[in-house]
């Protein structure tokens, strides 16, 4: 087996050498492994910053493809010149536990195709631990691209990866598809992820968006009505 780590990233300089460091300390090498940037066109040193990292023996191959920008299209794209059977998507600001890529493998043994981890905050806050509490549980409501996806490049393929017309809230769209597949689990060890973006527009503001997105999802509303929701509140509302 083999595990193709996917990893989209636009303008990521500042902060993806730091996880590709932390992904070669983090992972077991009990299973082969490669790590695909796919880019949506950074106009900054994301580029020059993931080539500055020398491949050690836990990733033989560290390689980027330039893709249309949007997270699904950019997965979508780095799974298909992923040469693993396994498919980790993981965010650039996110950072995964020690040994995940034992505790996949031993997933898979078991027959399970797929499943995220718990998710944590890099802030100890009473706020951000409330959130966190509830990436133990398997809910779509509670879902999200920031606790990571494994998944079988056999089932990915299955149900047509990434559904490209859904410019957000795609990590929760595939989710809920797998569930109609196959079991999903949730891994009770802890990926760690970055606060920047509520640190950004504001923890209040941002969550409530968020929990917006997600009852206007369950109400059938539009992608393309969600995402432009997503902006004005967030950014043409500033």
């Amino acid at each position: 087996m083999q595990l193709s780590i996917i990893i989209p990233t636009y303008n990521e300089e500042k902060g993806i050498s730091k996880l590709l460091k932390h992904l070669q300390q983090a992972i077991s090498g009990k299973i082969s492994c490669e790590i695909i940037i796919a880019d949506g066109g950074s106009v900054d040193q994301t580029i020059e910053e993931v080539y500055s990292i020398k491949p050690q023996l836990s990733f033989k191959v560290i390689t980027c493809v330039s893709s249309k920008k949007g997270r699904a299209i950019q997965m979508n794209y780095g799974a298909s010149k992923a040469q693993g059977n396994i498919y980790y998507f993981l965010h650039a600001d996110t950072y995964p536990p020690n040994n995940f890529d034992e505790l996949i493998l031993g997933q898979i043994n078991s027959d399970i195709q797929s499943g995220s981890f718990r998710m944590k905050f890099d802030k100890n806050t009473l706020f951000f631990n409330f959130w966190s509490w509830f990436t133990r549980f398997k809910w779509n409501i509670a879902s999200g691209g920031d606790q990571s996806l494994f998944i079988s490049g056999k089932l990915f393929n299955k149900i047509n990866g990434y559904d490209e017309n859904w410019p957000i809230m795609e990590d929760v769209n595939i989710i809920s598809r797998i569930k109609k597949s196959t079991k999903y689990i949730v891994i009770p060890s802890y990926v760690t992820t970055s606060s920047r973006k509520y640190d950004e527009i504001g923890a209040f503001r941002l969550q409530a968006v968020f929990v917006s997105l997600q009852v206007q999802r369950m109400l059938g509303k539009s992608p393309s009505s969600m995402f432009d929701y997503y902006n004005k509140k967030l950014y043409q509302d500033s």
